[in-house]
């Protein structure tokens, strides 16, 4: 039986979600509110926890993605 190819994505995936325990994210929310001088409602603590769940597996994703190192930014056009 042939191996399955393991992507940097998919091992980026799987850091995020075993280093993301609900108690760091809790304290982030926590933090956060305070820091910005938010009230979160209980009712939205649970959408906001997912929502971060979200951004954090995007942002593995994309930090996972390799650059050469001759790449370059694409331009800027201005009307």
């Amino acid at each position: 039986m042939p191996k399955k190819k393991v992507t940097k994505a998919a091992t980026a995936r799987k850091s995020v979600t075993a280093s993301q325990q609900p108690d760091q994210l809790t304290d982030l929310i926590d933090a956060s509110g305070k820091a910005f001088e938010l009230t979160i409602e209980a009712a939205w603590r649970s959408a906001v926890h997912a929502n971060l769940q979200v951004i954090f597996r995007q942002a593995t994703l994309f930090m996972a993605f390799e650059l050469p190192d001759d790449a370059e930014p694409a331009p800027i056009f201005k009307a």
